[in-house]
């Protein structure tokens, strides 16, 4: 279990920052 969440966990970790990037330029984007 702990494993699990352990890999779930540094998955995240390394989504978080393209995720914190990516978002703001769709939102920019769309923008008119």
């Amino acid at each position: 279990l702990f494993v699990v969440v352990g890999i779930f966990y540094g998955a995240l970790m390394v989504m978080l920052p393209s995720l914190a990037t990516w978002l703001p330029q769709q939102l920019f984007f769309s923008v008119p």
